[in-house]
């Protein structure tokens, strides 16, 4: 994860001074994993026991030019004929000067071993994505009167359109009211090495661990995430949970690696009916950038629990743990 030094109207200036080389941005984040693990952790896919799909919208560190807006859609199932499950993502992520579509279905193999489920899932990832060189801003650039002069000749001001194909996999493990899951994103890390703009993406690794518990009409999640690239990274804790079963919220405080925390944010959200449910993230931001603004980070949910059991078969035996195993 890129760690943020640099003041809102710096932002698109480095661009320019990357010369002609992009990396990857760092994997999106997601803000209501403890509602949806499947947004970190492929092999989720179907543990809920019925069809679950979850809307969000993440507007990251608002006040900073060109700052991340994540819209993300996913919907998962299981397929109990072939003790399986399967999933689909698509979404659009927008930084700075880039814009970047993506399809990524996935399908996972899911074992039984007593108390034990384990799930090994592979995913497929497509993105279309687009680069603006007319969307920087150099400091000695003219803009005025609808004209575009970077006063670069490095910085085209062309756009640049290509296609991108990858894979991911993932595992993850449920043993009564503990889940644990790991995914590797971007494994061949499939790019573009023709002008205007080489781009070359970056295999990221996700961990998603939580533990469930009830207290009365409460029902406590403490949820650990990790993203990295193995050179840095960023970890997630969330203290919250649920209460009588349609109310639901928490805090989230995201830190880079050991030494710095980035943001401390409050969720919320509540029940619309037996299936549909709502929530808000709001994130204050506890880092080092400057200025009259500090940035801000939001994020909306919208979430659906079909409730009832998709497709024919023998279901699992009833144990303790929830959802998948109802």
């Amino acid at each position: 994860m890129e760690k943020m030094k640099f003041s809102g109207k710096c932002f698109c200036w480095l661009i320019s001074l990357l010369g002609l080389s992009v990396q990857a941005q760092q994997i999106s984040l997601q803000g209501f994993h403890y509602k949806d693990p499947y947004k970190l952790i492929p092999a989720f896919g179907g543990l809920e026991g019925t069809l679950f799909a979850s809307a969000t919208f993440r507007n990251q560190w608002q006040g900073i030019a060109g700052q991340p807006q994540t819209f993300d859609l996913r919907v998962n199932l299981p397929l109990y004929l072939i003790n399986s499950g399967a999933g689909l993502a698509i979404g659009k992520d927008e930084t700075g000067l880039g814009q970047i579509l993506y399809v990524q279905p996935s399908f996972n193999r899911v074992f039984h071993f007593d108390q034990l489920l384990f799930s090994a899932a592979a995913q497929f990832q497509y993105a279309y994505h687009n680069f603006s060189g007319q969307l920087a801003r150099t400091p000695d650039g003219d803009y005025t009167n609808g004209q575009i002069d970077h006063k670069d000749p490095l910085l085209d001001t062309r756009s640049s359109n290509f296609q991108r194909w990858d894979a991911g996999i993932s595992v993850a493990f449920q043993y009564d009211l503990y889940k644990f899951g790991l995914a590797v994103s971007g494994i061949f890390e499939n790019g573009k090495a023709s002008l205007p703009v080489p781009y070359r993406n970056t295999r990221h690794y996700l961990l998603h661990a939580s533990y469930e518990w009830a207290w009365g009409r409460f029902k406590f999640l403490p949820t650990f995430a990790l993203y990295s690239d193995l050179k840095s990274s960023q970890t997630e804790i969330f203290l919250g949970g649920e209460y009588n079963g349609n109310i639901f919220g928490g805090m989230h405080i995201r830190g880079y690696d050991d030494n710095s925390i980035e943001s401390l944010g409050i969720s919320f959200g509540f029940e619309l009916s037996s299936k549909w449910s709502v929530g808000y993230l709001h994130e204050f931001y506890l880092g080092k950038i400057t200025g009259s603004q500090l940035p801000k980070s939001q994020e909306f949910g919208l979430f659906y629990h079909f409730g009832k059991a998709i497709g024919e078969g023998k279901k699992p035996p009833v144990l303790r743990s929830p959802r998948y195993f109802d």
